[in-house]
């Protein structure tokens, strides 16, 4: 099964046979960067210029390719007349988009990991942040505008060489019954950079891409997939199996939702925890990280034992927190799930919405609510009812697939956990 780790290389540089000859040739890629740089700038600012469908654009973006060591090669490119007008395409690096129009002038919407500005010299458009804008803006483009309209539904880059995210069901919900489905590989030759890498920014991506002296992107233009009688996540399903059956790939269930909480739940960790967390989810997704050993044979001992001491303090501070607001939690399952998420609001969150499975416990009454057991009938009843654990709302574990949903679920929860806390408060100091 493939996880999140598997759909990004490992590390930029190259193994160490070809590590040593990128030794001599760093002065060179520097230089070769910013030159690049210098006359890049002009080519892009030319380019935006000139209308977008016109000869003269086609040959001035060719030119800034090869000036960026960019070579594009196509397969199965069949004439405009043949070709549906909605184009469906992996994500491998934010220069995609540049790479597929110098085949066929096509139109974009502007991706969400870059800058506005930068988009704009790339020639990608601003339809909205919403979906329904971007749905609406780009159905208007499809009846009103020539061009065809480039769609890059996995929301987030990956290497594609052992899977695909699963794709936006967004671009399937247009009136087109028909998509072109393009597959994109990249690689490049000499140093074999790697060209994606988990949680690398774009300005990185964009400095490797000046920096190696060459970077080729391969599409290949699929025979189209038709709707049919398939609902949009239908239709998306299977225009990814198509791209990912010609890759050799993986057409996972992993969304760029998942990419962006894994990301978190990593930065929320120390780095040797991030790392067993990252091992954790390569071996299986039940495996558990080995323990730390004991090491008592280096000057080092009282660094460990005293680092893994405030280690534990700290943990059993949040797990603390954590029953506060839910004291129905066993405590050994409230510190399994933060020694994964490393975060006190991750954990309640995958409480509530149960993510975490577990057996409710009735925590044991207080030293005040004991000696209010033993008093008057009324006070008895009051004490009863502290007694009993406060009802936690559940929630549908169900994740909704509007941002809109998924907001009033957030603020749903967050109000019943300060409902929840304030409750217990006055219960504790007699307040009502």
């Amino acid at each position: 099964m493939v996880q999140i780790e598997d759909l990004y290389d490992n590390t930029r540089l190259p193994r160490w046979p070809q590590r040593l000859l990128l030794l001599p040739y760093f002065p060179v890629g520097l230089v070769l960067a910013l030159l690049r740089v210098f006359i890049g700038l002009h080519i892009f600012l030319i380019s935006c210029i000139l209308p977008r469908n016109s000869v003269l654009t086609r040959v001035v973006l060719k030119t800034m390719c090869a000036v960026l060591g960019i070579f594009v090669s196509s397969d199965g490119l069949d004439s405009e007349n043949n070709r549906p007008r909605l184009l469906i395409a992996n994500h491998v690096t934010e220069l995609d988009y540049t790479a597929v129009n110098l085949l066929v002038p096509c139109a974009m919407p502007s991706s969400k990991s870059l800058p506005r500005w930068l988009c704009w010299m790339l020639g990608q458009k601003n339809w909205g942040e919403t979906r329904t804008q971007l749905s609406h803006n780009a159905q208007q483009h499809l009846s009103q505008e020539i061009l065809p309209l480039l769609f890059q539904p996995e929301g987030a880059s990956t290497s594609s060489w052992k899977g695909l995210l699963k794709l936006s069901s967004l671009p399937f919900t247009l009136d087109h019954p028909t998509v072109q489905p393009i597959a994109i590989s990249v690689c490049r030759p000499l140093f074999s950079i790697g060209v994606s890498t988990l949680g690398s920014s774009w300005w990185a991506d964009l400095f490797w891409f000046l920096f190696t002296p060459a970077t080729v992107f391969t599409i290949r233009f699929l025979p189209p997939v038709n709707r049919e009688e398939d609902t949009p996540e239908d239709f998306a399903r299977k225009t990814q199996q198509v791209i990912a059956a010609h890759l050799g790939v993986e057409a996972t269930n992993i969304t760029d939702t998942d990419v962006e909480e894994h990301l978190k739940r990593m930065s929320h960790l120390p780095p040797p925890e991030a790392a067993a967390v990252s091992s954790q989810s390569t071996r299986s997704p039940g495996a558990r990280p080995k323990q730390p050993t004991a090491t008592n044979t280096t000057p080092q001992t009282g660094n460990v034992i005293s680092t893994r001491t405030s280690g534990v303090r700290k943990l059993q501070v949040m797990v603390s927190q954590v029953r506060e607001v839910l004291p129905q939690v066993p405590e050994d399952v409230v510190r399994r799930d933060l020694a994964e998420t490393g975060d006190v609001d991750a954990t309640i969150t995958n409480i509530l919405e149960g993510r975490v499975r577990y057996t409710p416990e009735t925590p044991p009454p207080t030293p005040e609510q004991a000696s209010k057991l033993s008093s008057t009938p009324q006070e008895d009843s009051g004490a009863a009812q502290m007694a009993n654990p406060v009802e936690v709302p559940k929630f549908a574990g169900e994740f909704n697939r509007s941002p809109d949903q998924r907001h009033m679920s957030l603020q749903e929860r967050k109000q019943a956990m300060y409902d929840i806390a304030r409750r217990r408060y006055m219960e504790k100091h007699g307040l009502q």
